[in-house]
This record gives structure tokens, C-alpha cells and sequence, in this order.
């Protein structure tokens, strides 16, 4: 496409399949952002893992569904707040 003052955006190119043609896998081309915790560990599936080899699957049910429940402990003072209730609702997300 061109416009008046005679700039060419580009197109998209478009090509015919072959047999050889060969599927690339996905790289990021970008340094990921970490926490910039100093060997934080993220626990998955029953290990440890550092933040830049924590990968999970992309057949994962959780990612595939959205399954997962999420709970949130307040401290005050260096205890928690309403245990009782926090330990409830867990349980009921759970189920």
C-alpha cells in the first residue's frame, strides 16, 4: 500500500506451505524480568527450581483451565491475622 507522499508501509508477505518447511520454536528474543531475589526458588511439582528454570508445561491443567486457588495470610505485629477463617477458606477453595 502507498500513500500520497509516496511511503511504502510494508504488507504482510504471504508464501505457499511446502514439504520442507520447518516450525521454529518460540525464543525470547528479551531478557526475562526477575524478582531480583538473590536465588529465589520456586516450588513445582515437588522441586526446587531457580526463577529463570521455573517452567511449567503448556499441557498444565492449571494453564489450560485456570484451575488453582489463591489465599492471602495477613500479618500484624508478627502473627496472623483471623488464622481460623484464612485456614476455612483454604480448605474450601480446595475442595
Amino acid at each position: 500500500m502507498k500513500t500520497s507522499d509516496a511511503l511504502v508501509i510494508d504488507e504482510p508477505k504471504t508464501h505457499e506451505p511446502t514439504a520442507e518447511a520447518v516450525v521454529e520454536p518460540a525464543v525470547e528474543t528479551r531478557p526475562r524480568a526477575t524478582t531480583g531475589v538473590k536465588d529465589a526458588k520456586i516450588y513445582i511439582d515437588g522441586q526446587f527450581y531457580t526463577e529463570a528454570n521455573a517452567k511449567i508445561s503448556v499441557l498444565d491443567h492449571g494453564l489450560l483451565y485456570g484451575d488453582g486457588i489463591f489465599e492471602v495470610i495477613r500479618f500484624y505485629h508478627g502473627r496472623v491475622f483471623r488464622l481460623e477463617e484464612h485456614l476455612a477458606r483454604l480448605w474450601d477453595s480446595a475442595h
